[in-house]
C-alpha cells in the first residue's frame, strides 16, 4: 500500500478549504438576512427583547465596515503594487538585504504587519473615504442603500480573506515585500 503523494494531500486540503470557505460565506449570508429580518420588526424586537438589539446593532456594523474595506481593497492593492516597485529601486542594496534577513528571521511579525497594513487599515481608510464621498458629499448612492448592501461585501471579504491576501501577494510563508 503506497502512501498518497504530497500533490494529492495538498489538493484534498485545498478542497477542504474551499468548502469551509463556502461555508463560511453561507453562514455569514444567513446571519445577515435573520438580522434583517429582525430589524423589519424593530419595535417588536426593542419593546420585547431589548437585550438583543445591541448584538444585531454590532453584528450589522461589522459586516458593514468589511464591506467598505471590499470597496478599499483594489485601491489598497494599487498603493502595494507602487510601493513594491518603488521601494525594489531607490533602497541601497545594503538596507534592502538587511530588510530580507528580517523577512526570513521574523517571518511571522512580517505577515501580520502586511495583513494589517494592505488587508485590514489601508483598505478601512480608503473604503470609509470612498464610501463618504459617494453616499454623504455627492449624494450618487443613498446612505441608506449603502447601509443594506454592504455587509453582504463585507461577508465576501471575511469569507475569502485568504484570496484577497493572495491577490496582494502576502501569503503566510512567502519571501516578498
Amino acid at each position: 500500500m503506497q502512501a498518497p503523494e504530497v500533490n494529492e494531500l495538498d489538493e484534498t486540503i485545498e478542497i477542504r478549504f474551499t468548502k469551509i470557505e463556502k461555508l463560511i460565506f453561507l453562514g455569514i449570508v444567513i446571519l445577515l438576512a435573520v438580522v434583517y429580518l429582525v430589524e423589519i420588526q424593530d419595535e417588536y424586537v426593542e419593546r420585547n427583547f431589548p437585550f438583543i438589539v445591541p448584538f444585531l446593532v454590532g453584528i450589522h456594523w461589522i459586516f458593514f465596515i468589511l464591506g467598505w474595506m471590499l470597496v478599499g481593497f483594489p485601491l489598497s492593492n494599487v498603493l502595494r503594487s507602487i510601493y513594491k516597485s518603488i521601494t525594489g529601486k531607490f533602497i541601497p542594496k545594503g538596507v534592502a538585504s538587511t530588510i530580507e534577513e528580517s523577512r526570513r528571521k521574523f517571518l511571522s511579525f512580517h505577515h501580520d504587519l502586511d495583513m494589517f497594513w494592505w488587508i485590514l487599515f489601508l483598505p478601512t481608510s480608503f473604503g470609509g473615504l470612498i464610501i463618504a464621498s459617494i453616499s454623504i458629499y455627492t449624494n450618487l448612492i443613498p446612505f441608506d442603500m449603502l447601509f443594506y448592501v454592504l455587509p453582504f461585501c463585507g461577508a465576501v471579504y471575511f469569507a475569502f480573506m485568504d484570496k484577497f491576501e493572495k491577490i496582494i501577494g502576502i501569503e503566510p510563508g512567502s519571501d516578498e515585500d
